[in-house]
């Protein structure tokens, strides 16, 4: 019996768990070649997913068969019932007619059902059993398959083509990704000196190929292509697979400082790792924690998937840990500084030795990189292809991280319909362009140092560009955005060289190691694709521009020679972003820009905004900063209130700091009814010496038709003690009537609010801690006004800590009380960790005050604090 079930278990663990996985992987082998493994990793890798998990299962069930035979086949059926939710759940998510909470009840229902009936069923076990063998039919097509086969069993590789002969130049390549020229041109066809200042520099100091195209739309091609002079194929990019690349030409002359983040065209014993080599054991490890997350979100439906860890951003390191901009905020609370610090002593030794494998800072390794460079008498090879501009975006032009944030409006590498969504990913990335030429400025300072700028051949260029096109594709190349696709940047430095030039000349980047080729004099017998840039009546040979593509295919498509359609595309980004001396320029664009930099006064504000409740993510509105220090990325959520009837989104908003209009923006496309989400992203120079505010409005018409500022609900905390006051308690008659004393609530503006029991209601329902506060969840709401209630108050030992207006959605509350008008019942208190001492011994209160001037105690249950302070 035993043995007929494992057997089940191990046809269902394969098709729950392998063959998901390995379909998925199948189709995208670049998350191998991003992970820079070698066969044997592969090969260990294919044979863990595939018994791992039978493995444990069985191992769990013989140690239950000891316990209890009843135990064992109990824990067996409620395997298989598992298995085959897992395998279904992904069917049931792609019927649209279902809701995923429906989908999530019949993948349960039929896998309870299956259970019973394999339980019962001898033929079934005896069927699953049968086919277990299977298994091994699963690897060998993985392994097989086009893409994996190259990395499974790579052509046998021997170095070629090297030569001793050829001149001593020191070599600097920086290959970018994602980086399209049309970003950096000017209205007269130069540089943008203003926000690209390094790189208007070397163009003046360079041979500029203004007309320079990628060969690929892919990493993965376009890389290689540079790297050896090749045209693009559909293999993986393996020192195996293109033998003859610079690394092989440059190998018996030239020492190498090289890094490439997503090829591997170097071998292992040529390009050390610029961080740290890997262990064999630690590169399985990291390759399993990523194929795992690639898994769970396989199997979990998409209104879910928020939770899970981004994998929109590259092929590595997904459980890197993330900077949501918070930790350097410089945050002050009530007028004194908050030390946030990471949680780093709670996280166990196991989160430490996973973290301890993920690296996955672009800066730092940018800086690695330059600290590597030599200057040794022999020439040296100083070689980066770094994932910048590239997302994930997350830097401003000074090399702030603001935090890893989700691309708004992109899924699946296109663009919705909605402009603003599009446009703000535009503006982040030409933000995070602008860090790239900062980093550009320190390699040349870093080259002059080492007296190595004016001897070196130096090349600037990136692999492909990539497009901002409404309802268009991001990156697969395709007749609407191959403007913005093909376009890179190309710079080529000589020797020596003082004066620049600018050539339109159809120019691939199939051409570059040509170009090294004959600059250097390397002799060399295999034919080469690309010519060589300095060879004019190679490239007058050339009439059109092609690229390849292998998404959902191998194509190959053409294009004119000169892309005027390029034109367009930089027009729409300066009159989208403007093209003044103003660095901060990329900071504000959209219709209502002209509110920047208008100051606030009682005249320009109208009453609170009625229609819509605002909540902050990451607790920024109303904040006040340190000096210098602020949030630069801020995004939340607005709120219909139900009932009302409000005008068409999108909704616009303006973002001021200390009175000021810094920012404004707009609410992206609805993904749920009454939800409207909208970012923020404000200059570093809006911050300035002193204490920063921070205070979010809306824009919208006022009853003569203008645009005008209105107020969100304030969430400022507003100051409460708790006393008492003589009040006359009357009677049916007079004479007994008689004073007594009364508990209120006293707020700083001296308003009253007398302390009732029962005229509001509401719960605290959790407690959290993070970053050094207390947070207090629940809801409030006010039963005689028939609201919700209008603040939340919390003392401790009688003294007040701090208060919050009711704004969050509690549709629970809704239910429990039928009634629509307790929506935004939901509150979040919180309190710094330092200033609550004693609090697991002393008197917690909370309060909810009404507009009416009334406060009941809200229910605080033994099982919340019992839940933070144990006992």
């Amino acid at each position: 019996m035993v043995k007929t079930y494992l057997g089940g278990l191990v046809s269902l663990s394969t098709l729950a768990f392998s063959l998901p996985l390995l379909l998925l992987l199948g189709e995208y082998p670049e998350f191998f070649t991003s992970h820079k493994i070698e066969s044997e990793h592969l090969l260990v890798f294919v044979s863990l997913v595939l018994f791992v998990l039978p493995l444990l299962l069985s191992i769990v069930i013989v140690f239950s068969s000891l316990i209890n035979r009843r135990l064992a086949e109990a824990v067996q059926i409620v395997f298989v019932i598992l298995l085959l939710v897992i395998i279904l759940l992904p069917i049931f998510s792609k019927f649209t007619f279902l809701s995923t909470e429906l989908g999530i009840g019949f993948a349960l229902g039929f896998g309870i059902i299956f259970g019973w009936w394999y339980k019962n069923n001898e033929a079934l076990r005896s069927s699953l059993f049968l086919i277990s063998p299977l298994i091994l039919i699963l690897p060998l097509s993985f392994l097989l398959n086009a893409g994996i086969q190259d990395l499974a069993f790579p052509k046998k590789w021997t170095m070629s083509e090297a030569s001793k002969e050829i001149l001593p130049t020191p070599v600097v390549m920086v290959i970018f990704d994602e980086f399209t020229i049309n970003s950096v041109i000017n209205r007269q066809g130069e540089i943008d000196e203003i926000l690209y200042p390094n790189l208007y520099w070397f163009s003046q100091q360079s041979h500029w190929f203004r007309n320079a195209t990628t060969v690929a739309d892919g990493t993965a091609y376009a890389v290689p292509a540079i790297l050896s002079g090749q045209y693009a194929q559909q293999t993986q990019p393996t020192y195996q697979a293109y033998p003859v690349n610079i690394f092989s030409l440059l190998q018996n002359t030239h020492t190498f400082n090289a890094h490439e983040s997503a090829s591997k065209l170097c071998p292992p014993n040529l390009c050390p790792p610029i961080t740290h080599r890997r262990s064999f054991i630690q590169h399985i490890v990291l390759l399993g924690l990523d194929a795992m997350v690639l898994y769970v979100h396989i199997i979990v439906p998409k209104p879910y998937s928020s939770v899970l860890p981004d994998i929109s951003q590259g092929w590595v390191n997904f459980l890197a840990p993330v900077n949501d901009g918070s930790a350097n905020d410089g945050s002050v609370m009530n007028g004194e500084k908050v030390t946030v610090e990471q949680e780093t002593s709670g996280q166990g030794w196991l989160l430490g030795l996973i973290l301890s494998f993920l690296d996955d800072d672009r800066a730092a390794l940018w800086h690695q990189f330059l600290a590597s460079i030599p200057n040794t008498p022999q020439p040296s090879l100083n070689l980066i292809h770094i994932l910048l501009p590239h997302v994930a975006l997350e830097y401003l032009p000074s090399g702030k991280n603001y935090g890893r944030q989700v691309i708004s409006g992109l899924y699946d590498e296109k663009w919705n319909d909605d402009n603003w969504a599009v446009n703000q990913a535009w503006q982040r990335h030409l933000l995070q362009l602008a860090y790239v030429d900062k980093l550009l400025g320190e390699l040349f300072e870093r080259l002059k140092s080492e007296a190595l700028f004016d001897q070196a051949l130096i090349v600037l260029t990136a692999d492909h560009g990539l497009s901002f096109r409404v309802g268009q594709s991001r990156r697969p190349v395709t007749d609407e955005n191959y403007m913005d696709i093909l376009p890179v940047p190309l710079f080529i430095k000589l020797p020596d060289q003082k004066q620049g030039s600018v050539s339109d000349v159809n120019v691939e980047t199939v051409d570059i190691l040509p170009t090294i080729v004959d600059l250097l004099g390397i002799p060399l017998n295999t034919p080469l694709a690309g010519v060589s840039v300095f060879d004019d009546e190679g490239i007058l040979k050339r009439k059109r521009k092609m690229i390849f593509t292998f998404n959902k295919g191998e194509r190959t498509l053409q294009f004119p020679s000169e892309l005027l359609a390029k034109n367009q595309v930089i027009a729409d980004r300066i009159a989208l972003f403007g093209d003044d001396d103003d660095p901060d320029k990329l900071f504000a664009m959209g219709p209502d820009k002209h509110w920047i930099g208008q100051t606030l006064s009682g005249e320009t504000l109208l009453p609170i905004e009625s229609s819509f409740t605002l909540e902050m993510k990451a607790r920024v509105d109303q904040r006040v900063y340190d000096s210098f220090s602020g949030p630069n990325y801020i995004s939340g959520t607005l709120f219909e209130i139900s009932g009302i009837k409000v005008r068409q989104p999108p909704y616009r908003l303006a973002v001021a700091v200390n009175g000021e209009i810094k920012a404004v923006s707009k609410s992206f496309l609805s993904t749920e009814i009454g939800r409207h989400d909208f970012s923020f992203l404000i200059p570093e120079s809006a911050y300035e010496a002193g204490k920063s505010r921070l205070e979010i409005f809306t824009i919208n018409k006022d009853k003569d038709g203008e645009n005008q500022l209105f107020r969100f609900k304030p969430t400022k905390a507003t100051v409460y003690k708790k006393t008492t006051v003589d009040h006359l308690q009357s009677s049916a008659s007079k004479e007994t009537s008689k004073e007594i004393s009364k508990e209120i609530l006293l707020d700083e503006n001296e308003h009253q609010f007398l302390i009732e029991s029962g005229s509001l209601v509401g719960f605290l329902d959790t407690i959290e801690v993070s970053d050094g506060l207390y947070r207090f969840d629940g809801w409030a709401a006010d039963l005689k006004e028939n609201d919700t209630a209008y603040e939340v108050v919390l003392f401790l030992n009688g003294q007040y800590l701090s208060s919050a207006v009711p704004t969050l959605l509690r549709p629970d509350v809704v239910s429990a009380y039928n009634n629509e008008a307790f929506l935004s019942s939901g509150y979040s208190l919180y309190a710094e960790m330092d200033k609550i001492t004693g609090f697991c011994d002393g008197l917690l209160a909370i309060y909810a005050v009404s507009k009416a001037g009334v406060a009941s105690r809200l229910k605080i249950p033994e099982s919340s604090l019992k839940d933070t302070c144990g006992g």
